[in-house]
C-alpha cells in the first residue's frame, strides 16, 4: 500500500509540476497582455494628440477661408469703384458732346488727373494684394506642412499597429 501512496504521490507531484508550468505560461500571457495594453494606451494618447493637431489645422483652414472671404469682398469693392469710374466717364463723354471744344480742353486736364489717380490707386491695390497673397501663401504652407507631418505620423502609427497585430494572426 505504501507503494500505491508513493505512486499517487508521484502522480500528484507531476500534476503539480504541470500546473506550475501552466501557471507560468498564464503569467507570461498576462504580462504580454499588460504590455500590449500599455502600447495601446500610448497609441490612444498619440491619436488624441493627432486629433488636437487636426483640430488646429481645421481652425487654420477656417481662418484662411475667412481671409479669402475678405479678399473677395475687397475685390467686390474695387469692382464697384471701377463701375463708378466708368459711369463718370460716360457722363463726361455726354458733357463733352454737349459743350464742345472749350470743355474738351478742360476734360483732357481732368482725364490726366484721373489717370494719375487711377494709376496710383492701381499701384496701391497691387501692392496690397501682393502682400496679402504672400501672407496667404505662408498660411497655406504652414497648413500643408502640418498636414504632411500628421499624415506621416499616421502612416507610422498604422505600420506600428500592423506589426502589433501580425503576431496575433500567427
Amino acid at each position: 500500500m505504501h507503494e500505491e501512496f508513493a505512486g499517487v504521490h508521484e502522480e500528484f507531484a507531476g500534476v503539480h509540476a504541470e500546473f506550475a508550468g501552466v501557471h507560468a505560461e498564464f503569467a507570461g500571457v498576462h504580462a504580454e497582455f499588460a504590455r500590449v495594453h500599455e502600447e495601446f494606451t500610448g497609441v490612444h494618447a498619440e491619436f488624441a494628440r493627432v486629433h488636437e493637431e487636426f483640430t488646429g489645422v481645421h481652425e487654420e483652414f477656417a481662418r484662411v477661408h475667412e481671409e479669402f472671404t475678405g479678399v473677395h469682398e475687397e475685390f467686390a469693392g474695387v469692382h464697384e469703384e471701377f463701375v463708378a469710374v466708368r459711369a463718370e466717364f460716360t457722363a463726361v463723354r455726354e458733357e463733352i458732346a454737349s459743350q464742345g471744344a472749350s470743355l474738351r480742353h478742360e476734360m483732357k486736364t481732368e482725364f490726366a488727373a484721373v489717370r494719375v489717380e487711377l494709376k496710383q490707386s492701381a499701384d496701391d491695390t497691387r501692392r496690397y494684394f501682393q502682400i496679402l497673397g504672400e501672407q496667404i501663401r505662408d498660411s497655406v504652407k504652414v497648413v500643408a506642412e502640418g498636414t504632411a507631418h500628421n499624415s506621416s505620423r499616421l502612416d507610422n502609427h498604422e505600420n506600428r499597429l500592423k506589426r502589433l497585430e501580425k503576431p496575433r494572426r500567427a
